[in-house]
């Protein structure tokens, strides 16, 4: 059961890991290791009580150029020992091996992201999406066309029932995609209720900084 909260955050962490990956991979996991407590630390004074769950999703392709794409489950970070200490152990398993040169899939693994189980009980909402990929827009795979019509080339898919995204953040939840800053999520900012915020060097990414640009948003 989650602990009684002032609010529930769920964070989603999409990873690139194809082996292009590897010289900042280590940068990422400690990132994605320690934001939900630091973000529970730096956000006390607004919020006292937070329930937070994290997810990870990994990405990359085969030698066809294909996605692969893991989930994770949804791991309870507040008010539960056990599952943080999962959480971690799941991290620290992740490597960057394989996957195909200057191809990269963040938009499946956005996909994948946006139809996760997302909290919908009362209260105040966060919904939290991390894409950590070094790939330019241009290495981008086109694979997924149906996700830039849904979410890229729409008015704003998260203000209406979605047949593509049954279980889609509920209306009244606030939701803070962070990504590379050269990507064409940008448009996300531009629907109800959404904060975009770009990164501009993966290779300088701290966790004070992912912070810093998260706090305002929630």
């Amino acid at each position: 059961m989650m602990p009684l909260s002032d609010f529930v955050a769920d964070s989603v962490f999409c990873i690139d890991v194809r082996a292009e990956m590897a010289p900042l991979l280590d940068r990422v996991k400690e990132i994605v290791r320690i934001f939900p407590g630091k973000l529970a630390d730096e956000s006390l004074d607004m919020f006292p009580r937070i329930s937070h769950r994290a997810k990870i999703i990994l990405f990359k392709n085969d030698a066809d150029g294909l996605p692969i794409i893991t989930e994770s489950k949804f791991f309870t970070i507040s008010g539960d020992s056990s599952q943080e200490v999962e959480y971690c152990e799941y991290i620290d398993s992740i490597q960057a091996i394989g996957g195909v040169n200057g191809v990269s899939t963040p938009f499946e693994a956005l996909d994948a992201a946006l139809n996760s189980d997302w909290s919908r009980t009362e209260g105040k909402l966060r919904q939290l999406i991390f894409l950590f990929t070094n790939a330019t827009e241009s290495e981008y795979t086109e694979q997924n066309r149906d996700f830039r019509h849904s979410v890229l080339e729409s008015s704003d898919p998260f203000t209406c029932d979605s047949a593509r995204y049954p279980a889609l953040m509920p209306r009244r939840s606030r939701k803070i995609i962070v990504a590379p800053q050269k990507s064409s999520l940008y448009k996300i900012s531009e629907y109800s209720g959404t904060f975009f915020i770009p990164i501009a060097d993966l290779s300088e990414l701290d966790i004070d900084l992912v912070i810093n640009c998260v706090i305002p948003g929630l």
